[in-house]
């Protein structure tokens, strides 16, 4: 069964170019039902192309980035997935 996280769940993006949209959606908190990898989250959001690197918002918190449009859903990379690459790197 899919569940859903509580919050006010919100992506801030640039669509072909333009200078800023946002939306708001539902955030998937079951990986392993649309079999997303473990850095990764799926969510219920209305974006446009041009949405990568677009930051993902829950409540005041940025939890994670963009990656792309699924069938059924989109799929973001965690924040603290690309914190822990960064660090890495350093």
């Amino acid at each position: 069964m899919m569940e859903v996280v509580s919050g006010k769940n919100a992506i801030l993006y640039h669509p072909d170019g333009r200078f800023s949209a946002s939306t708001n959606g539902l955030i998937i908190d079951n990986t392993t039902e649309y079999e997303i990898e473990e850095d990764r989250f799926g969510y219920l959001f209305d974006t446009e192309q041009g949405s990568s690197g677009g930051v993902i918002f829950q409540d005041e918190y940025i939890v994670g980035m963009h990656k792309k449009c699924g069938r059924t859903h989109n799929i973001g990379t965690k924040i603290t997935s690309i914190v822990k690459d960064i660090k890495n790197k350093n």
